[in-house]
């Protein structure tokens, strides 16, 4: 029998599942492995971010998010902008100041300090930002990511002003597999050694 899959919207329910698809693929990110080199500490930063992104921005931003379930396991996650989402506030910076503070370790400033940096590239007209995506390790090479991009891309048919989807990244084999998908690199940038990769595609 065939395995269901689907994508639908994920609720509190499965947010901590959501935070373990995220460390666990972040943690293998180049950024990451460059600013945290030893493992363990790295997943613990890891998943102190995606603690703070799952459980606070999602509602605190209302940012959309959407998961690929096969039979009914999440296995990979998707946090996107739209046109009506909150914009950045103070209580956001003191939930960032926060974890700064559970973190314990400096470089975490540095996670920031990309953030900022690919922001500037940012379309300054209405758009869609996929913030956040990850794919659980064995479920890799499924289609699931670009599952995802298409359910963002029919969403924004609801917001006919935005034109153009956009993403970042620091990782060069998520480039060509962006590429596949219709996205083209708008911006290269440098940041401690690595590269950051801001990429569009144009929309509805």
């Amino acid at each position: 029998m065939d395995n269901i899959v689907e994508v639908r919207k994920i609720t509190d329910k499965d947010f901590d599942a959501a935070i373990e698809v995220y460390t666990e693929a972040f943690t293998e990110d180049p950024l990451h492995v460059y600013l945290f080199p030893e493992v363990e500490e790295r997943e613990r930063i890891t998943r102190l971010f995606y603690e703070m992104m799952v459980n606070e921005f999602v509602y605190g931003l209302n940012l959309q998010f959407r998961g690929v379930y096969e039979d009914d396991i999440l296995t990979a996650a998707l946090m996107y902008t739209r046109p009506d989402s909150n914009e950045w506030s103070e209580d956001m910076m003191n939930i960032v100041m926060e974890m700064r503070s559970k973190a314990k370790n400096e470089k975490v400033n540095f996670v920031s300090e990309y953030t900022m940096k690919a922001n500037n590239f940012k379309p300054r007209e209405k758009h869609i930002y996929l913030n956040e995506l990850a794919t659980g390790k064995k479920h890799r090479g499924k289609g699931f990511a670009r599952m995802l991009i298409s359910s963002a891309v029919s969403d924004a048919a609801n917001f006919p002003e935005a034109k153009i989807m956009g993403l970042d990244t620091s990782n060069k084999a998520n480039v060509d597999i962006y590429r596949k998908i219709g996205f083209n690199i708008y911006k290269e940038f440098p940041f401690r050694g690595l590269k950051g990769y801001v990429m569009r595609k144009s929309i509805n």
